[in-house]
C-alpha cells in the first residue's frame, strides 16, 4: 500500500468503510502505526485522536505496536511541539508592518 498526501490507493479504498472515522479525517503513517485520525477538533471537549492498525487474516500486533497501543490506553500520550527558527528578516519585515 503506498499513499502520498493523503491519497487513497486502490487497496485501501476497499477497507475505508470499515474505518472508524472517515476517510477525510485519516492520515497515513505506515510504520509503525498505519494511520492517525482526528475528529471534532473544532471542539474544544470532543476532539479526539484515532490511533488505526489494519491487520489482515490472523496477521498480530507487533512487540512494538502492542506497547504503543497499550500506552495510548494507559493515557500515556504527549503533545510535542517543535518550533524553529523562522526567516528572521522576514519576522522584522512583518513587526515593521503591524
Amino acid at each position: 500500500m503506498k499513499i502520498k498526501e493523503n491519497c487513497v490507493s486502490g487497496d485501501v479504498a476497499k477497507i475505508m468503510d470499515q474505518f472508524p472515522i472517515p476517510s477525510e479525517a485519516i492520515f497515513f503513517l505506515g510504520k509503525p502505526i498505519d494511520y492517525v485520525g482526528f475528529t471534532d477538533t473544532e471542539s474544544k471537549t470532543k476532539c479526539k485522536v484515532h490511533i488505526i492498525e489494519v491487520k489482515s487474516g490472523r496477521s498480530q500486533l507487533s512487540a512494538h505496536q502492542r506497547n504503543i497501543r497499550d500506552a495510548v490506553k494507559a493515557g500515556r500520550v504527549e503533545w510535542h511541539e517543535v518550533r524553529v527558527a523562522g526567516n528572521a528578516k522576514r519576522e522584522a519585515e512583518e513587526e515593521v508592518v503591524a
